[in-house]
């Protein structure tokens, strides 16, 4: 599944990741965020921080308690150590700057690294109902 409230994003998002993952909804808000992954429970959600209708944060936080196993991946521009250390601590598990060049191509034994990253987690979630 994926947010983000900037529909170029999105859509770019979407074609980027389904060549990977199936991507089972999208979301241009938090709280749109929150009802559909109740819903779908995907294994991934890939969300902006900066969102209306409660920010990237704030439906981490919920989702991160609500949904325990899903995998929670942001997509941010704030940089700033105060904006990821709080991604982190609502229970993202790792963080990518939109300023990152786009990967040439997705290696699934390549794990994300904190804020800089461009390569996909690791995981059996590929393919499922991963995005």
């Amino acid at each position: 599944m994926i947010a983000d409230d900037h529909a170029l994003l999105l859509d770019g998002l979407s074609r980027l990741l389904s060549s990977e993952f199936e991507i089972v909804g999208t979301a241009a808000n938090g709280r749109t965020l929150i009802q559909s992954a109740l819903h779908l429970r995907p294994d991934l959600i890939v969300l902006d921080i900066g969102m209306p209708e409660r920010n990237g944060i704030e439906a981490a936080r919920q989702l991160s308690t609500q949904l325990p196993s899903t995998f929670l991946v942001v997509v941010t521009q704030q940089l700033a150590p105060d904006y990821l250390r709080a991604a982190f601590q609502a229970g993202v598990r790792a963080c990518v700057a939109k300023q990152s060049p786009p990967p040439s191509s997705f290696s699934p034994s390549t794990p994300f690294s904190a804020a800089a990253s461009t390569s996909l987690p690791s995981s059996p979630h590929q393919r499922s109902k991963a995005a």
